[in-house]
């Protein structure tokens, strides 16, 4: 005979997507099928969500219930506090994955239950659990009923529910009167649990779909409003102190846009009309940039040495940038491709820094009298850029 958990293993068996809509529609079709048999107490289903804790203890929640309150979230733990006992029935079968059909002890020549004997009204020692067919030597003794209703209860059913090995929750029925389990019995519990196991674990599946459908669509956004475009040029961004020598940052910039303006997008810190932290907008500009060129002195006031005359010192700001685009071009997950750094003389300034060996490092000529020699700069600027483009 085709039973419900029967068919409910067919459907369960035969889609791949599931919507709440539907998983909604299971919960309320399985409650009514037991409510169908008469004398339901309530229906649970307890479902375990990553991160849900009770008083500090793993838990999971109370998702769906035949109870007048079903909207509320009923967190439960699974775990006692002090130990790694279980704090109730429910938990038992979830934490060890076995079937309960508990009952009052019975005596076998009557098979009815005591008058007036609910499952809180007996001892620990007094629950039975008629699923287990044979007795395990030393085993422990059932933990408590935990009353969560108004309603009595004299048999409880609790079904852990899993897929493919994972744990995703457990359903609980419980009824108002003894009810005996008989094979047909089991046998139409186990339809249900694997089919109502492969549901909670299409939800899950197409939950974790829509999530990481939904981030993947707002990471789309962020690229939409980025400004950047394969169809557009690629960006160069030009950083250099506030306090720089205007000749030298105007030499550059004008030769980038005379000789490059219609391979390259010019990008200058003091250019940057968004709104907001001006840091932020610079990490972001370099970052989406796939070229640089920095320019890294500004003028000092600090006295000149005996051997130099110390005009210039690297500034601290550019020096940062410089190291993102040294960091940025050595990536693999980063457009920043090449960068060209832009140095005054020693005889003008201090040593590197650090080193800058292995880049095409352009040094700024000037006369004896330190003016910038404009026309072998812009000579040098060009073979610096050609190079960095043809690499």
């Amino acid at each position: 005979m085709q039973t419900f958990g029967w068919n409910l293993l067919q459907f369960a068996r035969s889609v791949d997507n599931l919507t709440q809509e539907i998983v909604d529609g299971m919960k309320e079709l399985t409650s009514a099928y037991f409510l169908s048999k008469g004398g339901i107490g309530a229906c649970y289903f307890c479902v375990h969500r990553t991160g849900a804790t009770f008083e500090g203890v793993p838990a999971f929640k109370t998702v769906w219930s035949s109870e007048e309150n079903s909207e509320t979230q009923v967190v439960r733990r699974y775990k006692s506090s002090s130990s790694n006992e279980s704090p109730s029935l429910r938990a038992l079968a979830y934490n060890e994955d076995r079937c309960l059909w508990v009952t009052a002890t019975y005596n076998t020549d009557r098979n009815q239950q005591p008058d007036g004997a609910t499952l809180d009204n007996v001892p620990a020692d007094g629950l039975a659990d008629q699923w287990r067919i044979h007795a395990v030597e030393d085993e422990k003794a059932l933990p408590p009923y935990v009353r969560l209703h108004d309603n009595p209860c004299r048999t409880l059913l609790a079904l852990p529910l899993a897929h493919h090995g994972q744990k995703l929750g457990v359903l609980v029925v419980e009824f108002e009167r003894q009810i005996i389990l008989t094979v047909g019995a089991r046998q139409e519990v186990d339809f249900m649990r694997e089919a109502l196991g492969r549901i909670l674990w299409l939800q899950d599946a197409a939950m974790s779909q829509q999530n990481g459908t939904r981030k993947a669509f707002e990471q789309l956004k962020v690229v939409v409003t980025d400004n950047t475009s394969s169809i557009d040029p690629p960006t160069i961004f030009f950083a250099y102190p506030e306090n720089s020598d205007l000749t030298v940052i105007s030499s550059i910039k004008r030769t980038i846009v005379d000789a490059y303006g219609s391979r390259l997008k010019l990008s200058a810190w003091d250019e940057m009309a968004s709104p907001g932290q001006i840091t932020d907008h610079l990490v972001d500009e370099i970052s989406r940039s796939k070229y640089g060129i920095c320019y890294l002195f500004e003028l000092t006031k600090r006295p000149a040495s005996k051997s130099k005359q110390q005009k210039y010192i690297d500034n601290s700001n550019v020096l940062i940038e410089a190291g993102m685009m040294y960091a940025l071009r050595n990536s693999r997950l980063s457009p920043t491709t090449a960068w060209i750094p832009v140095r005054e003389a020693e005889d003008w300034t201090e040593p590197v820094p650090f080193d800058f060996v292995a880049e095409r490092m352009i040094l700024v000529p000037r006369g004896n009298n330190g003016k910038l020699q404009s026309v072998k700069f812009d000579e040098e600027i060009k073979k610096g850029m050609d190079a960095m483009l043809d690499s």
